[in-house]
């Protein structure tokens, strides 16, 4: 029997892909390494909003909580929340200071009261990864709000100018009454 030589199709195929498993290696890393940064990025997308979901809520609860015994302290309550949000949002200062109010004292009739705040952020650092458009976020901390020592005061001076009459000017036997005597 005759021994054939087999000839294979391919006989030089060492010298021409010669470097492929590198050229793989490296299109593959390149690939995992954005996929960890997109990754990263949304993690820090989420962290943010957390943190000005907090920051919210605190700068609302302090809002609605002041109270400098004034006929009207949400001028100074306004103040007070923009402190405490500025002090979460000064630790990421992308996240900026933007706090708005829905403000009883305003004349528009809100069905909840307290403060929201609006941001933008990249979804990714890749432009072909969800864009380069900025999305915006908004976060809203609406509590309702409780009414002032000064709004409670008036409104137990009614309560006993309607019992008793107006006698006087003032509000009658007002040393025997709390502040607290109608739910406040």
């Amino acid at each position: 029997m005759k021994k054939t030589r087999r000839t294979f199709l391919f006989r030089n195929q060492h010298k021409t892909s010669k470097g492929q498993s590198t050229v793989e290696f490296l299109s593959t890393l390149m690939f995992l390494i954005g996929f960890l940064f997109v990754f990263v990025k949304l993690a820090i997308n989420y962290t943010n909003g957390y943190l000005l979901h907090w920051a919210t809520y605190s700068a609302s609860r302090a809002y609605l909580t002041f109270d400098d015994n004034t006929l009207n302290p949400l001028v100074k309550a306004k103040d007070h929340a923009r402190d405490v949000f500025n002090s979460y949002t000064k630790l990421v200062p992308s996240l900026g200071n933007d706090l708005k109010f829905n403000d009883p004292d305003t004349g528009k009739n809100f069905i909840y009261v307290g403060a929201f705040a609006e941001f933008k952020q990249t979804f990714s650092i890749f432009a072909f990864v969800g864009g380069q458009d900025p999305l915006a976020f908004r976060t809203e901390s609406f509590l309702g709000k409780e009414p002032h020592r000064q709004e409670c005061l008036e409104r137990i001076c009614d309560q006993f100018k309607q019992q008793l009459g107006n006698i006087g000017a003032g509000c009658p036997a007002l040393e025997n009454a709390t502040y607290f005597d109608d739910g406040c």
